[in-house]
C-alpha cells in the first residue's frame, strides 16, 4: 500500500511529444556522413530509448534504426564494452525496442531470453520474445501481434515472478507473467488503455503464451493512457507475493493517476488496490514510475512517481494481515428440556482467536473496531448476550468494542501479535423459529488516526477477510441420523360463496355471476412424515379474483399468506402461504379455507384453480401426492325469479244456456328481481275433466311464450301440488318457454287461453265450479341457477265457472215466437176479409187502337189504385212482425228479471283452492 503523504522534489524539466514518438534520451548514438541512395541505419536509432539487463548483459532499445524499422544494441562485460546493433527483420516504423523487459531470467539452447515490443508494428502492434545467443546473434522465439488497431501494443512491457520465493510457487501455469501494455486500446465506445496478462509456457526451446485476465482502469476513465507505464514493486503488502503498479499520466484531463495491484496466490488481481490520483502534481501524474530504496526507514519500499517537472515519493503503508478464527461451545442449541447434566440450557461460548502479522520493523500499534451481531437480519433476534465485565451488557444482541495490538517485530522483520477473546450468549428454550440456525456475525476493521509521526496507521491486507459468519443450529427431532424426511399430502376442494338458503347443505355448489362473490379453496394438508422445514403453499387462481383471507384456523394454527407479484400479462395469480410459520411437525393436520372474491363479471364457463405443497427438506420421492387440482366450479348465471298470479287471482265463467260453450283466459305473473336477464321454462297443470266429463280445452298462449304440445303429467310433476289440484280428475300439462330474455327488474305477464264446455257443468240447473290451474317456473340449468327455494316458483290460478239456467227458456222463447206468428196470421186474415188481396181484372187497352180515351184513363187509375194498396199491405206486415218481436223481448226480459236475478247473489263468494267445487245456489 502506498501513502498519499507527498514528498515533492524538482525534477529536471523534459520534452515528450507523443504522436512523434520522440523523447530527449540520455543516450543517443549517431553516425553522420552522405546517405546517398543507400537506406538509413544506425543515423537515428536513438538507441538508449529503452534499456534492460540480462542475466550479466545490458541491452538498449534502438527504436529509430533500420528506417525506424527499430533494433537492439547489446553490451558485453568486457573492461570496455563495445556496442552490437543488431537488426531485425521488422516492417517499417515497427519501432522495435520501444521497451525492453528480461523473460524472468529465462534462457534456452539459443540463449538468454528478452522480451521487446514493436508498438507501431503493422498499426496493431506487437512484442517479441528473443534469444540473444553468445556469439552475438539474436534468434526470434515468438512473435506475438496486437489485435486492436492504434492500440500500441507493447508500448511498455513487464516480464516477473509474481512468487518471491520460488520454493513455495503452487500455481501450475507457473508465476512468470508478462504485462504489456496498449496506453491506446479502445473499451466498449472510449479509449481508455489497458494491460495485457500472458503467462508464458516454457517447453524446451518453445515458449507458449497463454491469455488471463486483462488490466483495465475505471469506468469513468478516457484518454487516460493506462499502461503507458508499468512498474514492478516487489512485495509491497507483505505476502510474498509481487505487486504492480500502472500509470496513467494523461487520466482526469491530464492530470493523472496510478493504479496499484496486488497479487494474491500468484495471480494478479483484476481489480486495484488502490487510485492514486494526481490531483497535488502539475499535471501527467504517473509518467514514470521507479521503485526506490526505503526512503522513510520501515523496511518498506518507497516509490517514485514522475509528473511534469516534479517527481513525487510514495511511502508504502504497513500492511497487516489477519487472521480470525470464530468458535462456539456447544455448537448446537439442543431440544428444549434435554441439555446434559451440569450445563445451562440455552447458553453458549461464543471465542475469537486472531492472529495479527505485519512487514515491518521495530513495534507497529494496530488500532482495532470489533462489532458483534447475534441473529443477523431479524427483527426480534433470539440470541442475546449476557453480562461479562465491562464487555456487555443485559439483553444486547450487538456488542462494539475498540482494542489497540502491539505488535512485535522478530529477527525477519515480520511483527506478530496472537490474542484470544470470550463472549457468552443466551437463546430462549421458547423461541418458535427453530429451523434456521441463528447467524452472528463479527466485523473487524482498523481505526484511521491522524498520524503523529512518520508513520501512519496501518492497513488490512484486502485479502485478509474483515467478516465472517458463525452458524448456531438448532437440533432436530428426526430420530439418529439427524435428517428429517416428511411426506406432504394435500387435498383441495371448491365451493363459492354466498350460496343460496336453499343450498347451504351442498358441499360444493356452482359459482353464480350475479350473485356469488368469493371462491372457497378448502385445504387438507397432512404431514405424514417428520418435521417439514420451510413449508410453502401455492395456490394458483385465475386473474380475475384477489386473495381476501383465511378461515376455519384453529388458536394455535399459523398460516400467513401472501401474493406472489408476477408479470402482468399472466391469466393467473399465485398465492403463496408458509404454513406453521417455520416447522410443520411430523404427523400434524392442518385444515383451513381460503378465501378469494372478486367484483367482476366472470366470462368463463369453469374456474380452475390449482395447489401444491413444498417442504424445504422434503426430497423428491415425498412429492407424489404434494399437488391438487381440484375439479372445476362450473360457472352459472344467477337467476332471481318470482312467479305469481297475474292481476287477479281468478277467471270466472258464466253459463246460463246449455250447449253454449264460453271462451277463457288467466294470467300467471313472472318478475326478475337478479341482476341478469335470464330465460325460463313454466309448465301450466290444469284438469280438463268433470265427473268424467270434458271441461276444458287449452287453445292459445301469449305471443311471449311459446307452448308445445300438451301431455300427460309426470309422477315428478305432480309432486309440486299436482295431487291436491287433481284428484280423481283427469289432468292435463302444457309446457312453456320464453321465447326471449326477461331483463333485469322487469316482468312478464303469461296468459292462456281455454274454451270451457258446458256440457260438464249442467247436469244442474245451476251451482258454481272451481278450477284450480297450476303454475310452475323453472331454469334451465345448464347456464342459471335459482337463488329462490321452490316455493317462490309456484303460483295457482283459479277458474270459477257458474251456472245459472233460465226455467223453461226455450219454451217462453218458443210460445213468444209463436204468438208473434199468430198475431201475424190474424192481420193477414183480417185483410183478406176486407179485399186487400182480391185481385180486380181490368180491361187493358187495346193495342189495335179500339179503345176510347176514357178508357185508357181508367186502366191508369187503376193501376195506381192497386200500388197504394200493396204499400199499404206492407207497412200492416211489417208492424205485425215487429209487434211480434216486440213481445218476445218483453218475455225474455221479464223472465230475466223474475228468473236470474232473484236467484244468484250480488257477490261471488271465494272460492275453494283445489279440485272441482259444485255449489248449490239458494231456493
Amino acid at each position: 500500500m502506498l501513502s498519499t503523504n507527498l514528498l515533492f522534489f524538482t525534477a529536471c524539466r523534459f520534452l515528450m511529444l507523443w504522436n512523434l514518438n520522440i523523447l530527449c534520451l540520455c543516450v543517443c548514438m549517431c553516425t553522420t556522413g552522405q546517405s546517398g541512395n543507400r537506406t538509413l541505419e544506425n543515423e537515428f536509432a536513438q538507441a538508449g530509448f529503452s534499456a534492460a539487463v540480462v542475466q550479466e548483459e545490458v541491452v538498449l532499445g534502438a527504436v529509430g534504426a533500420n528506417e525506424w524499422r527499430g533494433g537492439i544494441v547489446r553490451f558485453g562485460t568486457e573492461p570496455a564494452p563495445i556496442p552490437h546493433f543488431v537488426k531485425l527483420d521488422t516492417p517499417t516504423d515497427s519501432y522495435l525496442g520501444y521497451s525492453l523487459s528480461s523473460l524472468c531470467g529465462w534462457s534456452t539452447s539459443f540463449g538468454a531470453l528478452l522480451v521487446a515490443g514493436s508498438p507501431r508494428e503493422g498499426h496493431v502492434g506487437g512484442i517479441h520474445i528473443l534469444a540473444l545467443h553468445r556469439n552475438g546473434s539474436v534468434a526470434t522465439i515468438l512473435h506475438q501481434q496486437g489485435s486492436q488497431l492504434g492500440s500500441y501494443f507493447g508500448a511498455e512491457i513487464l516480464s516477473l515472478e509474481m512468487i518471491e520465493n520460488k520454493a513455495s510457487r503452487s500455481n501450475e501455469k507457473g508465476s512468470c507473467r508478462i504485462l504489456v501494455g496498449t496506453p491506446g486500446a479502445w473499451r466498449g465506445d472510449r479509449e481508455q488503455g489497458s494491460v495485457i496478462v500472458y503467462a508464458p509456457q516454457k517447453d524446451g526451446d518453445k515458449i507458449s503464451l497463454q491469455s488471463l485476465p486483462s488490466l483495465v482502469p475505471s469506468r469513468d476513465s478516457e484518454q487516460g493512457w493506462f499502461g503507458a507505464v508499468i512498474e514492478n514493486l516487489g512485495d509491497l503488502d507483505g505476502d510474498g507475493e509481487r505487486d504492480v503498479a500502472v500509470g496513467a499520466p494523461r487520466e482526469s484531463e491530464g492530470t493523472g493517476a496510478i493504479y496499484i495491484y496486488l497479487s494474491h496466490n500468484g495471480e494478479l488481481s483484476s481489480k486495484p488496490s488502490q487510485r492514486i490520483k494526481g490531483t497535488k502534481t502539475s499535471g501527467l501524474f504517473g509518467l514514470a514510475l521507479a521503485l526506490t530504496a526505503d526512503l522513510t526507514g520501515d523496511g518498506l519500499p518507497d516509490l517514485a512517481v514522475g509528473s511534469f517537472g516534479l517527481i513525487t515519493i510514495l511511502r508504502s503503508l504497513r500492511v497487516v494481515r489477519l487472521q480470525t478464527i470464530l468458535g462456539l461451545e456447544p455448537n448446537r442449541i439442543p431440544l428444549p428440556g434435554t441439555a446434559a447434566n451440569g450445563e445451562r440450557n440455552g447458553h453458549f461460548n461464543f471465542s475469537i482467536f486472531m492472529s495479527l502479522t505485519a512487514q515491518a520493523t521495530g513495534e507497529v500499534t494496530v488500532p482495532l473496531k470489533i462489532e458483534l451481531n447475534l441473529d443477523v437480519g431479524r427483527r426480534k433476534p433470539r440470541a442475546e448476550f449476557v453480562q461479562s465485565g465491562k464487555d456487555a451488557g443485559v439483553g444486547l444482541n450487538k456488542l462494539v468494542k475498540n482494542v489497540t495490538l502491539k505488535l512485535s517485530s522478530k529477527d525477519d522483520n515480520n511483527a506478530e501479535y496472537t490474542c484470544k477473546l470470550e463472549y457468552f450468549i443466551t437463546v430462549a428454550d421458547n423461541v418458535e423459529d427453530r429451523v434456521r440456525p441463528i447467524h452472528n456475525s463479527f466485523d473487524i476493521s482498523i481505526i484511521e488516526n491522524e498520524p503523529q509521526d512518520l508513520y501512519p496507521s496501518p492497513v488490512l491486507d484486502p485479502s485478509s477477510p474483515t467478516s465472517h459468519m458463525v452458524l448456531l443450529h438448532f437440533s432436530k427431532d428426526c430420530g439418529k441420523d439427524d435428517i428429517c424426511l416428511p411426506d406432504l399430502s394435500l387435498h383441495a376442494s371448491l365451493s363459492s360463496h354466498p350460496v343460496p338458503s336453499w343450498a347451504k347443505h351442498q358441499t360444493r355448489f356452482p359459482f353464480l355471476t350475479g350473485y356469488s362473490k368469493q371462491i372457497i379453496v378448502n385445504i387438507r394438508l397432512k404431514n405424514n412424515g417428520e418435521d417439514s422445514y420451510n413449508t410453502f403453499l401455492f395456490v394458483y387462481f385465475p386473474s380475475s379474483f384477489y386473495y381476501n383471507t383465511l378461515t376455519n384456523l384453529s388458536p394455535h394454527d399459523r398460516v400467513a399468506c401472501d401474493m406472489v407479484q408476477q408479470n402482468e400479462t399472466r391469466e393467473s395469480k399465485l398465492l403463496r402461504c408458509q404454513i406453521a410459520q417455520h416447522m410443520f411437525k411430523a404427523q400434524a393436520l392442518l385444515n383451513f379455507k381460503v378465501l378469494l372474491s372478486t367484483e367482476e363479471r366472470q366470462t368463463m364457463q369453469e374456474l380452475f384453480i390449482t395447489a401444491s405443497v413444498k417442504g424445504e427438506n422434503e426430497t423428491k420421492a415425498a412429492l407424489r401426492d404434494n399437488s391438487a387440482e381440484p375439479r372445476p366450479l362450473p360457472i352459472l348465471t344467477a337467476a332471481n325469479l318470482f312467479l305469481t298470479e297475474g292481476e287477479e287471482m281468478n277467471a270466472f265463467v258464466d253459463i246460463l244456456v246449455k250447449g253454449i260453450n264460453k271462451e277463457t283466459n288467466f294470467t300467471y305473473k313472472v318478475l326478475n328481481q337478479g341482476q341478469e336477464a335470464v330465460s325460463f321454462y313454466l309448465d301450466f297443470l290444469l284438469p280438463v275433466t268433470f265427473d268424467g266429463v270434458p271441461a276444458l280445452q287449452f287453445q292459445k298462449a301469449s305471443k311471449r311464450v311459446e307452448c308445445s304440445a300438451q301431455r300427460e303429467p309426470s309422477r315428478e310433476d305432480l309432486k309440486f301440488g299436482g295431487e291436491e289440484i287433481c284428484g280423481t280428475q283427469h289432468c292435463i300439462l302444457i309446457p312453456c318457454k320464453s321465447i326471449e330474455l326477461l331483463p333485469v327488474s322487469e316482468n312478464m305477464d303469461v296468459s292462456l287461453t281455454f274454451t270451457v264446455l258446458t256440457k260438464a257443468f249442467t247436469k244442474n240447473n245451476n251451482g258454481k265450479f272451481t278450477l284450480v290451474t297450476s303454475g310452475r317456473l323453472h331454469l334451465n340449468n345448464s347456464h342459471f341457477v335459482s337463488i329462490n327455494d321452490e316455493s317462490q316458483h309456484r303460483a295457482q290460478v283459479n277458474i270459477v265457472v257458474s251456472v245459472q239456467l233460465m226455467h223453461n227458456f226455450l219454451l217462453i222463447i218458443g210460445l213468444s215466437a209463436g204468438g208473434g206468428l199468430l198475431l201475424l196470421l190474424l192481420v193477414v186474415a183480417a185483410c183478406y176479409k176486407a179485399g186487400f188481396f182480391k185481385r180486380n181484372q181490368m180491361q187493358e187497352p187495346n193495342v189495335n187502337g179500339g179503345n176510347t180515351a176514357q178508357d185508357v184513363g181508367r186502366y191508369e187509375v187503376n193501376i195506381v189504385v192497386r200500388m197504394q194498396l200493396m204499400h199499404n199491405f206492407l207497412l200492416i206486415i211489417g208492424l205485425s212482425i215487429g209487434g211480434g218481436l216486440l213481445l218476445l223481448l218483453l218475455v225474455v226480459a221479464a223472465c230475466y228479471k223474475v228468473c236470474l236475478f232473484f236467484h244468484l247473489p250480488a257477490i261471488y263468494p271465494p272460492p275453494p283452492r283445489a279440485g272441482f267445487r259444485h255449489v248449490v245456489a239458494p231456493g
